[in-house]
């Protein structure tokens, strides 16, 4: 309980005083990847401090980007020209690098030979998220007053991807 609360008192200090002086003085610069930089700096920093309490770095890099789109998209801050410039680079760079070298970074950590060994469980996962896909959907679709056709093809389309369930089970590993 006393580093949770510690750690709800650094992300309110970063909230409050630390990622808007980071923000302002990158915002001086006028420069697109001092932005950026601000940005990262401010998301890994509070991944390093959540690491350090013990609570994950994915805990704290989660935390500080809804805090820096919290700054960004607040009133004193938002110049909505530049907000998707910083968008538009943190998609790039983030799928463009940290994406491919977190899959390539649990390919290397994989044992197909306990993956052989358990390969039920596999099937067994995929059709109850299949299944769970395509029952909310089909749901949410008649309730919404759309056809169960509608419902269906929804469904159908977060079924093929995997990578949350990747990053929750790299977690749960670590």
């Amino acid at each position: 309980i006393i580093k949770f609360v510690a750690l709800a008192a650094i992300f309110l200090v970063f909230r409050q005083v630390i990622a808007p002086f980071i923000i302002r003085v990158a915002e001086a610069e006028k420069s697109h990847a001092v932005h950026f930089t601000a940005a990262l700096l401010i998301t890994l920093a509070l991944a390093v401090i959540a690491e350090a309490l013990g609570f994950g770095a994915l805990i704290g890099a989660m935390a500080g980007g809804v805090l820096v789109r919290h700054i960004l998209m607040s009133k004193a801050f938002r110049k909505p020209w530049e907000e998707h410039q910083l968008a538009e680079s943190v998609h790039t760079f983030t799928f463009g690098f940290f994406v491919p070298m977190f899959f390539i970074w649990v390919g290397f950590n994989t044992q197909l030979s306990a993956i052989a060994g358990e390969w039920w469980l596999g099937v067994l996962l995929a059709a109850i998220t299949i299944a769970g896909n395509m029952v909310g959907t089909v749901i949410g679709s008649v309730l919404s007053g759309k056809s169960v056709d509608e419902g269906l093809v929804i469904g159908a389309g977060p079924t093929g991807k995997g990578d949350v369930e990747l990053v929750i089970a790299a977690l749960a590993k670590s």
